[in-house]
């Protein structure tokens, strides 16, 4: 009998061991600052991914001794606005029984940015991108940048232009609205401001895409892309800088999409043409001009974003390689300007010095300082020597402009979390 009993009491010692087996730890979270969200992820079993409270206090964590009788390794990330999120792995085996962390204040993060898309798919129409913004609004190296205009909270710029006094800015405005119906959706208009400070004035009103203006040399006039005849794909418009309405149509075809205007002092006219073929086919993307000496409307090149020097003389544009391009305004011989590797969606938005010397662009080659690929405003002459970047922050820098006295470049940059308005001075032989 004492046999038997032995037998039985080694089989359960072994029937025992083979079986699973969790324990349950109870864990003091607590941060600095307080108040932050905790998260948790389990490695195995149950839930992956879930929340459990604010901090401080405690949570009771059921570890398994191997991952197939619970989770062995728990990521606790603790977040609070405005500051760095925090994760902390705990596990089983370590036997602690608390976890305190101190967050730091918050340098990156990504926030919206309302994008223009001309496309096939998509036709004419406004995203919203969450994009990289760095909470300073600092040059790390080189000139400094001050603010002119600050945008509100869900607001993106879509182009600027200036007026000939180079005091009057013009820029297209992105926001979300409600439609009659209650109903989210997300319009663009014509605003202007003074840059030596002073309100922002409403230039073009309704429920459209307008984007992408440019002035007249007399700045009577500004030419824009916009949906209002075709709800789904742009034409060009003018409208005058002088007296309230008076929208006239510049460039309207049935068969593709018209945008991206630029103006010489001569009348000159380029843009960027999309084509529609019958059953629903669409072409490349197209550099077009209108007057200078091509009388008529007349294909250039391959490639979108053209900018027109001040004298008409000359084209530029970002070709299919995501390059820096410049033609004759004749369309013969082009020219390409730069040829660095491409690290998000290449050259951006050219634009003139007023004396035709220089190009202002913006471009992916820079990283911040986490070695993440961003947009910044750089600097080439026309004969394509002396490329030179002149921003450095870590946020996105676009649609640079050259001011008509020749003084500033201004640009939109969404630095300090929120979309806005800057200007650089422009830059000499000593800057």
């Amino acid at each position: 009998m004492r046999v038997m009993r032995a037998s039985a009491a080694a089989a359960a010692m072994l029937f025992f061991a083979g079986c699973s087996t969790t324990t349950t730890r109870v864990v003091s979270l607590t941060s600095h600052p307080t108040g932050a969200t905790v998260k948790v992820t389990a490695n195995a079993n149950g839930p992956r991914d879930f929340r459990v409270g604010v901090t401080p206090f405690t949570y009771s964590f059921l570890f398994g001794d191997r991952a197939a009788d619970g989770p062995t390794l728990y990521n606790v990330e603790f977040s609070l606005a405005g500051h760095e999120a925090k994760t902390v792995s705990i596990r089983g085996e370590d036997g602690r029984t608390s976890l305190d962390v101190t967050l730091e204040p918050e340098v990156v993060k990504e926030i919206p940015r309302h994008v223009l898309v001309v496309s096939p798919e998509k036709g004419y129409a406004l995203e919203t991108k969450r994009v990289r913004s760095w909470v300073e609004d600092i040059e790390r190296e080189g000139m400094a940048a001050s603010s002119v205009v600050r945008l509100g909270e869900g607001q993106s710029a879509l182009g600027l232009t200036m007026a000939p006094d180079a005091q009057t800015m013009y820029f297209s405005l992105a926001e979300e609205i409600k439609d009659a119906q209650g109903r989210e959706k997300i319009m663009a208009n014509i605003r202007s401001v003074r840059v030596t400070g002073g309100g922002i004035t409403q230039v073009t009103s309704g429920q459209w895409l307008d984007a992408n203006p440019c002035c007249s040399a007399d700045g009577r006039h500004l030419v824009f892309n916009s949906n209002r005849m075709q709800f789904d794909k742009p034409d060009l418009f003018r409208i005058s800088t002088e007296k309230t309405g008076g929208i006239a149509v510049i460039r309207q075809t049935a068969e593709g999409a018209n945008y991206q205007p630029s103006l010489a002092n001569n009348g000159l006219l380029s843009f960027t043409f999309l084509p529609r073929y019958q059953g629903g086919a669409q072409g490349v993307r197209q550099i077009w001009s209108i007057g200078g000496v091509n009388e008529y409307p007349t294909q250039l090149r391959v490639g979108s974003m053209s900018a027109v020097s001040g004298n008409g003389e000359s084209i530029a544009y970002i070709g299919e390689d995501q390059q820096l391009w410049v033609v004759p305004a004749g369309g013969q011989n082009p020219v390409q300007l730069t040829s660095e590797a491409v690290n998000k969606d290449g050259k951006k938005n050219p634009s003139w010095s007023p004396d035709g010397q220089h190009l202002v662009f913006a471009s992916d080659v820079g990283k911040d300082n986490r070695d993440v690929a961003n947009y910044d405003v750089w600097i080439i002459r026309a004969d394509g020597t002396g490329l030179r970047q002149l921003t450095t922050n870590g946020s996105e820098d676009d649609y640079p402009i050259v001011s008509p006295d020749g003084k500033y470049i201004y640009f939109v940059s969404n630095r300090g979390f929120m979309e806005g308005i800057w200007r650089i001075p422009f830059p000499t032989a000593e800057t």
